[in-house]
């Protein structure tokens, strides 16, 4: 997949030197990751959310299950939907949300106000914006399924690598819940430990899907990152 996306930005014309803002989260950190790996010197910042340097299959393999079966549970019965009339079946998600929620959201958080409308909780903000992504996202096929559980299984930074990446990268940042039951905490002060030039943030009462349940916070956080990256740059030239 990281092929894929050097692929795409060479299409596009995205090749000139520190041109690119990679912000990325959970398997598109691992992604992101290998994509540093090949082309550090096209990248100004990296954003490196709720993910992992990976190691070896056996190893990885609670994060598969965790990832792609029990942090969606209502994806996996809705994945192999047939299609009717071009549209796919509503998902059946129950009025306390899909189970997926307190796989990713902390469950304090999902009973609390929403900030942008007080009118409703977040439990119920975040089922509409699901409810309305499958309906509106095409089902993923099995052999997608299955190659996506190849990835994550055989996804392996080895320390040597993150230091490249640390080292070649003008702004390394790496954010992480105290709370995220998929990848947790310690995942990311590995990434840490073999990173010494990144920048490390971690908040509290916070799961999985950190940009959606701190959304605010996160988009401020990226917009610092991306201006930093610029400004070393500009020093170094």
């Amino acid at each position: 997949m990281a092929e894929d996306l050097i692929v795409l930005l060479d299409y596009i014309g995205w090749k000139e030197p520190r041109g690119l803002h990679i912000i990325s989260i959970s398997l598109g950190g691992m992604i992101s990751q290998e994509v540093a790996c090949r082309i550090p010197e096209r990248i100004i910042s990296l954003t490196l959310s709720a993910t992992t340097s990976g190691g070896y299959p056996w190893t990885n393999f609670p994060s598969v299950y965790l990832l792609l079966v029990d942090a969606h549970p209502d994806l996996a019965k809705t994945s192999f939907l047939q299609w009717k009339k071009g549209k796919p079946r509503s998902p059946k998600i129950s009025l306390s949300g899909p189970s997926s929620h307190l796989t990713v959201f902390t469950k304090s958080w999902l009973g609390d106000k929403d900030e942008e409308d007080p009118s409703r909780t977040n439990r119920e903000h975040q089922t509409e914006l699901f409810t309305k992504r499958m309906n509106l996202t095409k089902p993923q096929t099995l052999l997608g399924t299955v190659y996506q559980m190849c990835s994550v299984l055989t996804h392996h930074v080895t320390p040597d690598r993150l230091r490249k990446i640390s080292s070649s990268v003008s702004k390394v940042l790496l954010v992480t819940g105290d709370e995220d039951d998929l990848l947790k905490a310690d995942k990311t002060f590995y990434l840490k430990r073999h990173t010494p030039e990144a920048e490390l943030v971690q908040w509290e009462n916070t799961g999985h899907a950190i940009n959606y349940q701190r959304r605010r916070k996160f988009n401020a956080l990226v917009e610092r990152v991306v201006k930093e990256g610029r400004e070393k740059v500009s020093k170094r030239n």
